[in-house]
C-alpha cells in the first residue's frame, strides 16, 4: 500500500493518470488527492520547490491539518497556510526556524 507520495513525483512529466487508495493516504492529505492528479502535482511541486523559492504557499488547499512533510522545506522564510480548515498547528512546525512570516488567516 502507498501511504505517501514523493515530492519528486511531478518530475514524471508524462504522467496523466494516478489512482490512489485515499483511505490510507497520509501525504498529500486525502482532501488534496480527491481533487485529482493536477492538484496533487501542484501540491507536491510547491513543497518540492519551497526551499529554492524561500517561500511555501499552501493557501486555499482545503487542508484540515498541516502535513509534517512541510518541515522538509528547510530554509523557507515565508509560509502561507491561510484559507484552509486548520484548527491546530503541529509541534513539528517549530523545526522551520527560518520562517519570519506565517499567514494563518481564514482558518477556524
Amino acid at each position: 500500500r502507498v501511504f505517501s507520495l514523493p515530492v519528486t513525483l511531478p518530475d514524471l512529466l508524462d504522467l496523466k493518470d494516478l489512482r490512489l487508495d485515499l483511505d490510507d493516504m497520509v501525504f498529500p492529505p486525502a482532501e488534496v488527492c480527491e481533487e485529482g492528479v493536477h492538484t496533487i502535482m501542484a501540491y507536491l511541486r510547491k513543497i518540492g520547490s519551497a526551499a529554492l523559492m524561500g517561500a511555501l504557499d499552501m493557501s486555499n488547499t482545503n487542508m484540515h491539518e498541516v502535513p509534517p512533510e512541510i518541515t522538509a522545506a528547510v530554509g523557507i522564510k515565508s509560509l502561507n497556510l491561510s484559507n484552509n480548515r486548520i484548527s491546530r498547528l503541529p509541534a513539528e512546525l517549530a523545526m522551520l526556524s527560518s520562517v519570519t512570516s506565517l499567514k494563518l488567516d481564514g482558518n477556524p
